[in-house]
């Protein structure tokens, strides 16, 4: 099969990754290795070409125009987006316009758009493809989660929403986002999940000021992330276990977050924040720490909590909003109601004091649920889902 996917991000644009652009990497070298001529269109700051990265055609597509050539269709771009999204109609566009020529040379026969940015929105739907698009970004919800409603991602919110509404099919990873796009928006969206695989070998150097003994918070650090929270509730946990330490890693507004640090007074030296590691060093982090901290707000089966479950670590995390997909309480991890500080800080604590015992680390090998993120198993589902009747 020769399939298609069209993406705002993707490893080979970036250093440290994010969560669509490392899912992709997974998934598209799962096809790859089964047989399934795969290409990536991605948006990019690179030059327009073609690169391939392990079996994969990666095609970067300039995310705007750089031509006097294509002033008629950045004009139109813009009277039709302004106030309504400009910047998501021009990517969408030219990224559509990159794919159809090379749809011409070679046929797809499936194309799946990311609902993120809504890259989807003018992919046009044809009688010999399949149009999926996979949701992973439910835009209205995470606004919702951090009060964030500014012109920008009010227009995000209804233009990702339209490009799902296009689609011939659309799948979301998890339970939690397929049911509020069901619930809020009227649409049929399936389960799939995502394969779990180890993207790279684990570094041999390591990073020499690590605590010898830490809890582990990282991906993106933010209010939607729950980083604020978590500082909270370690300012309450601190007081009571003085030799509690955690590691930070990963993509943050270094401002906001030094600010929210700066809350734990004469701790701060207690919590080590680091910049994004590349992804060999992280897993050598991951692989020291005790515990795995998720407190999101809303999720979607997030990587940070697939790959500390690969790595074995107990998750300390929000009851809901995906995590208790994997996680069960008091099984493999320790589960709090959002935004409670004090029930965060009792879990930490309970923890790292060993007042829990928790009968099983990372995955539960055992659970039907599990099984459907083997690498197998995950590609047999998605290929079966498109090429559904």
């Amino acid at each position: 099969m020769h399939i298609a996917f069209v993406t705002p991000e993707f490893v080979t644009e970036y250093g440290f990754g994010g969560g669509l652009g490392n899912y992709l990497n997974r998934f598209t070298k799962e096809l790859v290795k089964r047989g399934h001529e795969v290409e990536v269109f991605v948006s990019s700051y690179h030059k327009a070409e073609t690169i391939k990265h392990e079996g994969v055609l990666v095609h970067r597509v300039p995310h705007a125009f750089r031509r006097r050539a294509n002033l008629p269709l950045k004009l139109a771009a813009k009277l039709l987006g302004k106030g309504n999204g400009y910047d998501l109609h021009v990517r969408s566009w030219i990224l559509s316009h990159a794919l159809d020529a090379r749809h011409k040379e070679s046929p797809f026969d499936v194309v799946q758009c990311a609902d993120y940015l809504a890259v989807g929105l003018h992919v046009a739907k044809r009688s010999d493809r399949r149009l999926v698009v996979r949701c992973s970004s439910a835009a209205d919800l995470y606004n919702a989660a951090t009060n964030n409603s500014n012109r920008f991602e009010k227009a995000r919110e209804r233009l990702e929403i339209e490009s799902v509404r296009r689609a011939d099919r659309a799948y979301a990873p998890s339970r939690f986002i397929a049911e509020h796009l069901k619930e809020s928006h009227g649409l049929d969206v399936k389960v799939i999940r995502p394969p779990y695989a180890f993207e790279v070998k684990q570094a041999i150097h390591s990073i020499d000021v690590l605590p010898k003994r830490f809890l582990v918070h990282f991906g993106q650090l933010s209010t939607l992330k729950g980083t604020d929270w978590l500082i909270r509730s370690l300012k309450l946990a601190f007081k009571t276990v003085p030799d509690l330490r955690v590691v930070m890693v990963g993509v943050a507004n270094m401002s906001e977050l030094n600010g929210w640090l700066a809350q734990l007074g004469a701790d701060r030296s207690k919590v080590l924040a680091l910049y994004p590691v590349p992804k060999d060093v992280l897993y050598g982090v991951l692989s020291k720490a005790d515990a795995s901290i998720i407190p999101s707000r809303a999720d979607n089966l997030p990587n940070t909590l697939l790959e500390s479950l690969m790595h074995g670590l107990p998750i300390i995390g929000t009851n809901g909003v995906s995590v208790d997909e994997l996680v069960t309480h008091g099984v493999n991890g320790l589960l709090v109601e959002m935004d409670d500080d004090e029930a965060l800080c009792e879990a930490i604590v309970q923890y790292w004091r060993g007042d829990v015992t928790l009968p099983h680390r990372g995955f539960l090998s055992n659970c039907s649920t599990t099984q459907d993120f083997e690498p197998k198993r995950a590609v047999d589902s998605f290929l079966s889902f498109v090429d559904e009747n």
